[in-house]
């Protein structure tokens, strides 16, 4: 029988609420992931370009860098950024956040406050095991 080595895929959460990044990972540690957490968006971004997860899980409303800024960042990097798996994670339902988030090609756009925390990791659970998603 063959040894197969299955590594988990690997999601960062760039959140700055820290009993939601808490919920956030270890739910997503439940389902089996690897968890890397940033507390905002500058120390989230720098984590995802030294550690290329597979999903970024993205607030939109965090102090030092937001989510939208953080993103464009992100997207900048030619190498990797451009094309990373990003679910945005917010309460902000403005039609220009949403639509600058959508611009930047987030994966999914989810509110928070219309999500129980069960759905919210089977959201993001959906989005890493979709083919797109490598």
């Amino acid at each position: 029988m063959e040894n197969i080595n299955i590594v988990p895929k690997k999601i960062l959460c760039i959140e700055d609420d820290e009993m939601i990044r808490t919920h956030l990972v270890s739910g997503l540690q439940d389902r089996g992931y690897t968890t890397l957490q940033a507390e905002n968006g500058e120390v989230g971004y720098k984590m995802a370009l030294t550690e290329h997860p597979d999903l970024i899980v993205l607030d939109e409303l965090m102090p030092i860098m937001n989510g939208l800024e953080c993103l464009r960042k992100i997207r900048e990097d030619e190498t990797w950024g451009r094309n990373a798996h990003v679910v945005f994670f917010t309460n902000n339902d403005d039609i220009d956040g949403v639509s600058e988030a959508l611009a930047l090609n987030v994966t999914k756009y989810i509110i928070k406050s219309t999500r129980s925390f069960s759905d919210i990791i089977t959201d993001i659970h959906n989005e890493i095991t979709t083919p797109s998603v490598v």
